[in-house]
């Protein structure tokens, strides 16, 4: 008994699993579902909740983190707090089993975040028009991710 515990656990730590998300779970074989497709880096399965019939799942084998919200006060703008936090948060992603990248969200016209963002290596990949009214005007938002397996 002791023996396959150590095994599922030493399974569940080389995968990378996250007990507190369902799809680290299904992923490191703690959750049944009906498999369509596996490799290395996807698994495909059957919804239990179909919108349709056959309704598949594709879903990452590695997870992602988010960076939520980023605010520094305009007195500790210019002095490299907001690298400070970005970097710290970057290196709790790094220590943290599983996690292959971050995303963010920025506002198309914060040129500064931007530019940190970028100087660290994120990329955008998509924009989201309208995503905020601010002043009754509509802004863009800018998806931004970093690969933490290739970033320098």
């Amino acid at each position: 008994m002791a023996q396959a515990r150590k095994t599922r656990l030493e399974r569940t730590a080389d995968q990378r699993a996250r007990p507190d998300c369902v799809f680290c779970r299904i992923v490191a074989g703690e959750a049944p579902v009906s498999k369509v497709f596996e490799d290395a880096r996807t698994l495909a399965f059957m919804d239990v909740n179909p919108v349709r019939r056959g309704h598949v799942l594709v879903i990452p084998k590695a997870h992602k983190a988010q960076v939520w919200g980023m605010y520094v006060a305009e007195r500790a703008r210019g002095h490299g707090v907001a690298r400070e936090l970005l970097l710290a948060a970057l290196a709790t992603a790094r220590a943290t089993p599983g996690v292959a990248k971050v995303t963010l969200s920025v506002d198309s016209q914060n040129v500064a975040a931007i530019a940190l963002y970028e100087s660290l290596g994120f990329v955008v990949f998509a924009r989201e028009a309208d995503a905020v009214r601010l002043d009754g005007q509509s802004r863009d938002d800018l998806q931004m991710h970093l690969r933490l397996d290739t970033a320098p």
